[in-house]
């Protein structure tokens, strides 16, 4: 199995805004892909800017389907407008 955690810097005041899309728009549309295990929305303590999604899927390729796929091609440009820098990193779970 396999989690990618994105690290998330909104813009000011936008927080909301990503909490309400990840859970309207970004969760529907992870869940129904193959391969897929989980997801989560965090932010930081004490932090109006920071979050992070992690998500995982049994397989780096049904992640790289999901990146490629139309309901991501539809979700994440939408929180990508959110925020002010992303970045993400990729692990194997191994235990």
């Amino acid at each position: 199995m396999i989690t990618l955690h994105i690290y998330l810097t909104t813009r000011p005041g936008q927080g909301g805004a990503l909490e309400d899309l990840y859970q309207r728009v970004y969760v529907p549309a992870i869940t129904k892909q193959e391969g897929f295990r989980s997801t989560t929305l965090v932010r930081a303590y004490e932090s109006e800017t920071q979050y992070e999604i992690d998500i995982a899927f049994e397989t780096e390729a049904q992640r790289q389907a999901w990146a490629e796929g139309a309901d991501h091609t539809a979700t994440w440009p939408q929180i990508v407008a959110l925020c002010a820098d992303f970045s993400a990193q990729g692990f194997d779970i191994l235990a």
